[in-house]
């Protein structure tokens, strides 16, 4: 790693104390309120692609300030901008999602309020965020994030919560306004249903995709029209465990392609209030298809559609919901009041040897010409402490390493992959 990055995160620690408690400041009137954000990372990589010598390290600052106008009691406009930024990066520094000099988040009216009861609609520039954010949600993580330009409406009572929404996801455009892509439809609907079932809650959903520049199997450019069913069960702990689950399935067409693909998460923790550290250790299972055969016409590859997918299959990211089984297990330890710590392992397989391994971006990363290479993709090993109650301030830092297995083995030159980072988040 650079010198760079050893100074970076030495200023950034010694800039933390100061930020603990808040500045006065003059209160605005009551129909306006101004707020946003500030984060600051220091982050890099060795490895990249599971090659050597193929690293880098970089820091990333993004701001957001925003302002929410409210001229009478059911109406409401906010506005938000963005304005994110890398500096010492080597490799593809200008491109999203590391790099969006000033634009527009936030743009939205809204018509009633969302956490009420009774009927709301929100219509602009907006998030979207369902469920753990596996299938749609605002990939925070990145720089740049992700918004989109919808219409959204939620009407919400004691026992029902319904959402329907329609939209184009917003393509961040590196230097020049961000704007959508007309063609790349989402819509949907997600309920939420905290009596369904006793002493748990169920959500159903429905999320549609219409894509367009798409090829077939046979090779010909073609619109993916596709519909994703699915269902996420929330049961109330059950004494010191929790559990949760969730299962969706994919069916469509990419021309004259049918589609046809699943995807399922469960997970069961256990909870020591009393010992030490209040230790809560769980473990976690996760499946997407894969294609089995990639000239039959018939596309098995679960679409991962437009997730939140950091720290969801490996602190790393080099690993997504597509084509994989994926073991996790881990501990989450208490220090103190402000101090949360994380150690979490990570296995995964492929579940086609035909098909790729993609990231957490759902990017294709590698695949076996011959599906030859092996089904263990490999391990990763990952720690994260969390610093908070720093009055409107926050700080991480974590490291994963990636062990490859038999199959990065055999289709790339088989180098670890590591991965460190440290960030600032500070309110206003």
């Amino acid at each position: 790693m650079k010198l760079a990055l050893a100074v970076t995160v030495t200023l950034v620690i010694a800039g933390v104390t100061s930020l603990g408690a808040d500045e006065p400041r003059e209160t605005p009137p009551s129909w306006l309120q101004v707020g946003g954000d500030y984060r600051f990372r220091v982050e890099g990589f060795d490895g990249a692609r599971f090659q050597a010598g193929n690293d880098d390290a970089y820091t990333l600052s993004r701001l957001r300030v925003g302002l929410t106008v409210q001229p009478a009691r059911p109406w409401r406009i906010v506005l938000q901008a963005q304005d994110s930024r890398v500096y010492l990066k080597d490799q593809q520094p200008a491109r999203p999602p590391f790099r969006d000099v000033l634009d527009a988040r936030l743009a939205y009216a809204e018509f009633g309020t969302a956490s009420k009861p009774g009927l709301s609609a929100r219509v602009g520039r907006q998030e979207l965020a369902f469920g753990e954010q596996r299938l749609i949600g605002t990939a925070d993580w990145l720089n740049t994030g992700r918004t989109f330009d919808a219409a959204r409406a939620t009407f919400r009572r004691a026992r029902v919560v319904a959402d329907a929404f329609a939209g184009y996801v917003v393509s961040v455009r590196t230097d020049r306004l961000n704007k959508p892509d007309p063609g790349n439809v989402l819509f949907g609907a997600n309920i939420v249903l905290p009596d369904l079932v006793p002493r748990s809650t169920v959500e159903p959903y429905f999320f549609g995709r219409r894509a367009p520049h798409q090829v077939t199997e046979a090779g010909a450019a073609a619109v993916l029209h596709s519909g994703t069913v699915g269902v996420r069960w929330i049961p109330k702990p059950v004494g010191n465990v929790d559990a949760g689950a969730e299962v969706a399935g994919q069916l469509g067409s990419t021309g004259t392609d049918r589609i046809r693909a699943w995807a399922g998460h469960w997970t069961v923790g256990y909870t020591l209030p009393d010992a030490r550290y209040q230790p809560r250790i769980a473990g976690e299972y996760n499946y997407a298809s894969g294609d089995r055969d990639r000239h039959d016409a018939t596309r098995s590859t679960f679409d991962q559609l437009f997730p939140t997918a950091h720290d969801k299959y490996g602190l790393a990211d080099q690993v997504g919901w597509k084509n994989v089984h994926h073991l996790r297990g881990g501990v989450d330890l208490h220090l103190s009041r402000r101090v949360l710590t994380m150690a979490r392992y990570h296995s995964w397989w492929l579940a086609s040897l035909q098909d790729a391994l993609y990231d957490a971006s759902g990017a294709l990363v590698v695949r076996s010409a011959n599906g030859s290479a092996g089904r263990h993709i490999g391990q990763e090993l990952d720690v994260q402490a969390i610093l908070s109650g720093l009055g409107k301030a926050k700080v991480s830092a974590g490291y994963a390493h990636l062990f490859p297995g038999g199959f990065l083995q055999q289709t790339t030159e088989g180098k670890a992959y590591s991965y460190p980072y440290i960030s600032l988040n500070v309110g206003f």
